[in-house]
């Protein structure tokens, strides 16, 4: 199951996840974001998750954040802030000591 959560996690970064057949998918939006609104479709999935939003910045169509909301109330929210696309890492920063 938490590799299951892991996909989720990286197709809704991906843009992916909207396109699933494990979630229905409402749209909602005001003059700065998008609201991808996802309820899982599959038994699984519903004991874990009641939904899952996705705020996409109108400027850039960009995942701004994502929220997962648990059946019991509680959430995880991920946030992301000052966003760089497509920028140069030095190979230097992945060598492996």
């Amino acid at each position: 199951m938490f590799k299951e959560i892991n996909d989720l996690m990286v197709g809704m970064l991906q843009g992916k996840i909207l396109k699933s057949d494990k979630f229905n998918v409402s749209f909602y939006e005001n003059n700065k974001q998008i609201l991808a609104n996802l309820t899982p479709k599959t038994p699984e999935m519903k004991e874990f998750i009641s939904s899952m939003h996705l705020y996409f910045d109108k400027k850039d169509y960009l995942v701004k954040k994502i929220k997962m909301l648990e059946l019991s109330g509680d959430y995880t929210l991920i946030e992301f802030y000052n966003r760089k696309i497509n920028i140069e890492i030095p190979n230097s920063l992945f060598n492996v000591k």
